[in-house]
């Protein structure tokens, strides 16, 4: 019979891929073998990363790890996981009340550097700082206000989605796209929502500082100490930046393993690290497959379908000339 135990993700509101592809690795160097589905009746161990359950999950009766990583509802999830037999919920808050029948684990995802940092060109980085997010509708939100200023003066190169709403011409990138130009570049700006604001931690965080790209983010924001970043009460002032790109890289780096193996032992995990360079690998091909879907879906595609109807309608204005005649 075989030992392997078997895990379970669960995103119900929408799946984010570094996230999902860091706890791959994570919980493959803990001796899981990941199952797909809803169906939790096989899993010995359920992830639990964002959304609300979509009904009770009587069937589950093991152990349930919650990285309440994006502060968006407060879940009581014995009601969703009555039979489960313990509930740990890892959060950045060492301060957070919960149930007495769940435990509260200090820290944040796991977050394993080997994945991100591809080939990072430190000695050619541009100055201009970048922000790779889609445009986010704070219309009354002072760092909205200056962050568009000085996307609008060129001050600042933005990469994303919707920007075209106040005639700003971008595109939105995918993962791998983004994280070679955040290791292209000397600092990032990042924006969050204002009721994540001192609840919950930015992605950039980890992203831009692995790739020695500082992050510039808004006052009381880095609850969890992350390396690499720099707090400011306005986007719209002189921000020095002294540290070179491969010490905060290395920095970085050294702070997530940290923190990434403290978490396990939290958990009581045990990583087997041998194995990293195959999780690693395999976890690169999902990003290029990812990589693909995307280029095909927001380039390739339309493309190909403009293409198509631009034909059809020159075939349909052909016929009718010749039928004119």
């Amino acid at each position: 019979m075989s030992s392997k135990r078997n895990c379970c993700f669960l995103f119900f509101d929408y799946r984010d891929f570094d996230v999902f592809l860091n706890a791959r690795i994570f919980y493959r160097l803990a001796g899981y073998q990941l199952l797909t589905g809803k169906n939790l009746a096989r899993c010995d161990l359920l992830v639990f990363f964002r959304g609300i359950p979509d009904r009770i999950y009587s069937e589950f009766s093991g152990v349930i790890h919650f990285y309440d990583y994006v502060c968006e509802h407060e879940l009581d999830l014995h009601t969703y996981f009555p039979n489960a037999s313990e509930i740990l919920v890892v959060s950045i808050h060492k301060e957070d009340k919960i149930r007495s029948e769940s435990k509260a684990v200090y820290g944040y995802l796991p977050v394993i550097p080997n994945l991100w940092q591809f080939k990072l060109p430190f000695a050619r980085r541009e100055t201009t700082p970048v922000h790779i997010s889609n445009y986010k509708p704070l219309v009354e939100d002072p760092y909205q206000k200056q962050l568009v200023s000085l996307i609008q003066s060129d001050r600042i190169h933005v990469f994303g989605g919707k920007w075209d709403r106040l005639k700003i011409m971008t595109r939105p990138l995918s993962y791998i796209e983004a994280n070679l130009r955040l290791a292209g570049s000397k600092s990032c700006y990042g924006l969050m929502y204002p009721y994540q604001r001192g609840r919950s931690l930015s992605g950039r965080m980890w992203q831009g500082p692995i790739q020695g790209c500082v992050v510039i983010s808004e006052e009381k924001t880095n609850l969890f100490s992350c390396p690499g970043v720099i707090e400011v009460s306005r986007f719209d002032q002189e921000i020095p930046i002294s540290s070179s790109s491969i010490e905060i890289a290395n920095k970085s780096a050294d702070f997530w393993i940290e923190k990434t193996s403290q978490l396990a032992e939290d958990l009581n995990l045990l990583l087997t690290w041998r194995n990293l360079s195959l999780e690693v690998f395999i976890c690169r091909v999902l990003l290029i497959n990812q990589h693909i879907e995307f280029l095909w879906n927001f380039f390739i595609f339309p493309r190909l379908v403009n293409a198509r109807i631009r034909s059809w309608e020159l075939i349909k204005r052909t016929t009718k000339s010749i039928r004119d005649k």
